[in-house]
């Protein structure tokens, strides 16, 4: 990780544990949807430069030659959609959700619009995979 983007003992045991719910789930349907949806749980936890260190991270894995990789990151990503949500409340709900720091928390689901994008792109880009069924489940989710 960059200099400026160091994590916190605690961060950084979330994040390998996230990273191994990513990388030991089952290639069954039904697991990976679970295991997705404690991933995202875990994640929604999470504060900026973790969330950052992981979405980083899952788009390496999308990238992985194991096709049971690049499936589950499609389905971690669909299920990170819907939570990620643009900011739409006021600047008073804003000054009660300040962490310690001064930042706002992170755990309200409010990101910014790169990071969907990002997501958005992972998605489509995994549409033109040369497996066949990896294309056709980026193209349903």
């Amino acid at each position: 990780m960059p200099e400026g983007k160091v994590l916190t003992a605690t961060q950084d045991k979330t994040l390998v544990l996230m990273q191994h719910l990513c990388m030991r789930v089952p290639e069954r349907a039904e697991y990976r949807t679970l295991a997705a949806k404690a991933v995202v749980g875990i994640y929604s936890h999470s504060i900026g430069k973790l969330r950052h260190a992981f979405l980083e991270w899952l788009q390496k894995l999308g990238r992985n030659a194991k096709v049971a990789c690049r499936v589950f990151t499609l389905d971690v990503a669909a299920e990170l959609l819907p939570f990620l949500k643009p900011s739409t409340t006021s600047e008073e709900e804003d000054d009660d959700e300040m962490d310690v720091d001064g930042a706002h928390s992170a755990a309200s689901g409010q990101v910014d619009e790169a990071t969907t994008q990002q997501l958005i792109a992972l998605l489509v880009s995994r549409v033109h995979d040369k497996m066949p069924t990896y294309a056709h489940c980026a193209f349903h989710k």
